[in-house]
């Protein structure tokens, strides 16, 4: 009986816990967060090429096809083709191709 509990603890430990973190379209704060910095180290690159409104507009074209398009910031880091398709397509986007 002892064991029973301590798997079922276990069972509903790891549940809350895998259910607490990211899913395609729900990402964490954190996550959001992570990806967000790691876009803005590219800010000035990118600003010479489209000008600040314009990588404003990326940025978050780009954060939201990511989080629609993966689980989780870990996948979309996985998936550098993946990536670069919605980053060609967030330029179409935001230059009106």
């Amino acid at each position: 009986m002892k064991k029973l509990f301590i798997l079922s603890v276990g069972a509903l430990l790891y549940l809350t816990y895998s259910c607490s973190g990211s899913t395609k379209g729900n990402w964490s704060s954190e996550e959001k967060t992570q990806l967000r910095s790691q876009f803005e180290k590219q800010r000035s690159q990118l600003d010479k090429i489209f000008g600040k409104e314009k990588t404003d507009k990326w940025i978050d074209c780009a954060m939201l096809k990511m989080e629609n398009q993966f689980d989780n910031l870990g996948a979309a880091d996985k998936d550098l083709k993946g990536a670069e398709k919605i980053g060609a397509a967030c330029i179409k986007e935001v230059i009106g191709m």
